[in-house]
């Protein structure tokens, strides 16, 4: 009973501790997959508030921009389009990039920033069915 007790503590402090977020990593991924934090482009986070001050800040969540062997924070959110997955990406310069979160993975992000895929990105296939007049 008491290694039964460890062992919930154990894996719930290990899920605890983990984050959930949109990532852009590169090539196709899979359930499973375990991507370093150096290969992340974007890691759109689904649960932490925006901490930069731009307007409507208040209705955005934390992303991470990693780019030139650094990392930046900026701010991520939906857009008014009518398209579920389409957001629009703010650095810390104010620069906006527009993006979908159909052609990222859904991970947990660990402490030490690696992501775990949870659900994969569309594939190149997938993408061209949901959007057949771009090439």
């Amino acid at each position: 009973m008491k290694k039964l007790i460890f062992l919930m503590l154990a894996v719930t402090s290990a899920t605890a501790g983990a984050k959930e977020a949109y990532v852009f990593p590169p090539g196709q991924n899979q359930v499973g997959d375990v991507v370093p934090s150096e290969k992340l482009i974007y890691v759109l986070y689904t649960k932490e508030k925006c901490g930069l001050p731009v307007v409507h800040a208040s209705d955005m969540r934390r992303a991470d921009i990693s780019g030139g062997g650094r990392t930046n924070q900026g701010c991520w959110g939906k857009t008014l389009s009518g398209d579920p997955d389409s957001v629009i990406i703010v650095d810390r310069y104010g620069n906006v990039t527009p993006s979908s979160t159909g052609n990222m993975a859904r991970a947990t992000i660990s402490a030490s920033g690696e992501a775990t895929v949870i659900e994969p990105s569309a594939s190149l296939n997938e993408f061209r069915k949901r959007f057949p007049g771009v090439r």
